[in-house]
């Protein structure tokens, strides 16, 4: 007795016996469960980094926003001091120097975490690190100036001035940079 044959009339296929149609059945499950298997740890895998990268920006944008007030501070003590420089009211005392190019207590505490500043981390390490070289040259001055080494004093408080410039115009792009974040 042979086996009875369906046919699919929908797509025009050859009629096949039971066992047959359930081989190509099982065939093309087993395909489509691969496909399926590989396909969803993929979709995860990016849903995953896409989170990541939304959880990282959120997180450069919350310290930008703790950060811009003290740096935008120090912006301005930078710019009375260059003030002072350029005025005719003489220069400010060395130790004023020192003590207003230092970054404060409250951006000493960024600078660890700034690497989560993400693209603005650079510009504000690169502002930190000049503010806190002026601070230490300034100090160094006082130094010397105590110890009456004149000349070697006359090299460091000629690169005050110049050194406040550069300190200024990169803590002007740490703010733009972290500015940026928000647009």
């Amino acid at each position: 007795m042979t086996e009875a044959e369906y046919c699919v009339l929908i797509l025009d296929a050859p009629c096949l016996s039971q066992t047959l149609w359930a081989a190509w059945v099982q065939a093309v499950g087993s395909v489509l469960a691969i496909a399926v298997a590989i396909a969803v740890p993929f979709w995860q895998h990016r849903k995953d980094r896409g989170d990541r990268a939304a959880d990282k920006k959120l997180r450069a944008r919350s310290l930008a926003l703790a950060v811009l007030g003290p740096l935008q501070s120090h912006h301005g003590n930078l710019l009375t001091l260059i003030y002072q420089f350029e005025s005719e009211k003489g220069n400010p005392s060395r130790a004023v120097v020192a003590l207003e190019t230092r970054p404060n207590k409250q951006l000493e505490a960024f600078i660890p975490l700034s690497h989560e500043l993400g693209p603005a981390a650079s510009q504000f390490q690169d502002a930190m690190r000049i503010s806190q070289s002026v601070s230490d040259t300034a100090g160094q001055a006082d130094v010397l100036e105590h110890l009456g080494l004149k000349r070697t004093l006359k090299e460091l408080d000629d690169s005050i001035p110049p050194m406040l410039s550069k300190a200024r115009r990169l803590t002007e792009d740490a703010i733009e940079a972290i500015q940026g974040l928000f647009t």
